[in-house]
């Protein structure tokens, strides 16, 4: 049984819609060069391929931003998460090491790369965006039958055609996953109303994913909801 009717048609819609603003995400990736914050990102990235850990780095390779000293005392780095920087590195992999001597066509095809990771977790948010709201509206007055869908395909428009989540979503920084794990953890609590084995896990991974990204978001995501969960859906939530 569908949970909301008419999911099909308008989950359509949210994939050509994707489509639709794919270009806005993905086209010319390799320009501007990485700016400083992508380039710590990309720096510690390369530190990730070589030892399997963020070390900052010395001298030219060092991550440390406006000589701050943000490195524990064995020299890895503690100033962000490091999820983005093991999704650079998954996508440094990808890319020709060509060092110090690669042409400006080499530089730029990098800097796609590093980049390309952060755009896609951007149009997945879309995805995400749409199935909160969808299942948020389900069964609420006056919004029954296709509303739900078709409000969850319109915030999720909203969000992809806005022109600053655009520019953030296409810089090698933490700003597209963390909106990403944002949309899914809230999601998870809103599933806990609902009977399924797996409630529990999806809660639990989301939270983990948006720690390993943006650890003061997380701690705002989860007071929010630790506030929302004893001032009112303590009668709610099932057992």
């Amino acid at each position: 049984m569908r949970l909301v009717r008419g999911t099909d048609s308008h989950f359509i819609g949210l994939c050509l819609l994707v489509v639709a603003v794919a270009p806005l995400y993905l086209f010319n990736l390799g320009a501007p060069v990485l700016w400083q914050d992508e380039g710590t990102t990309a720096l510690l990235a390369r530190q990730v391929l070589r030892h399997g850990l963020p070390f900052q780095g010395e001298g030219a390779e060092s991550a440390s931003q406006n000589g701050l000293e943000t490195r524990a005392a064995w020299g890895l780095d503690v100033h962000a998460p490091w999820l983005q920087a093991y999704i650079a590195a998954a996508a440094l992999a990808l890319a020709p090491q060509r060092g110090t001597a690669a042409s400006a066509t080499d530089v730029a095809a990098i800097t796609a790369r590093v980049r390309l990771p952060f755009a896609l977790f951007g149009l997945l948010a879309g995805f995400a965006v749409f199935f909160f709201v969808r299942d948020a509206l389900a069964g609420e007055e006056p919004l029954r039958g296709n509303w739900p869908s078709t409000v969850g395909l319109g915030a999720a428009a909203l969000l992809l055609g806005s022109t600053a989540f655009v520019l953030h979503a296409r810089q090698a920084r933490h700003y597209s996953p963390a909106a990403l794990a944002i949309v899914l953890l809230l999601h998870a609590y809103l599933l806990q109303r609902r009977p399924s084995r797996w409630r529990g896990v999806y809660l639990v991974a989301s939270s983990l994913f948006l720690l390993s990204t943006n650890d003061v978001a997380w701690l705002a995501a989860l007071s929010a909801i630790v506030a929302h969960a004893f001032a009112v859906e303590r009668h709610r939530i099932g057992p």
